[in-house]
């Protein structure tokens, strides 16, 4: 069974799922069905936001059969990643 980490990275980004929704127009009773892991299919398009949005890869974000939470790295590399996104933006402020 493939399974969806939107709960988790949403954990980790302590975001909402209204705040994805502004950010990228994906409707909430679509991003709820992922976080339920209850969706029958995805579009593409879909998938994209949310990993640009997340910062992730398509690996990162959809697991194949129940595999257990992120690694320490790969949570290491998204704290990274999203603090040189605040770096970014305090430098062009």
């Amino acid at each position: 069974m493939i399974e969806c980490r939107l709960k988790e990275l949403m954990e980790l980004k302590g975001v909402t799922q209204t705040d994805i929704s502004n950010a990228t127009g994906i409707t909430r009773p679509t991003l709820l069905s992922l976080i339920r892991n209850d969706n029958q299919s995805i579009k593409f398009s879909t998938l994209e936001l949310l990993c640009d949005y997340f910062k992730v890869e398509l690996q990162d974000f959809l697991v194949k059969d129940k595999q257990p939470e992120l690694s320490y790295k790969d949570k290491l590399k998204f704290i990274m990643s999203a603090a040189n996104d605040v770096l970014k933006e305090l430098e062009g402020e």
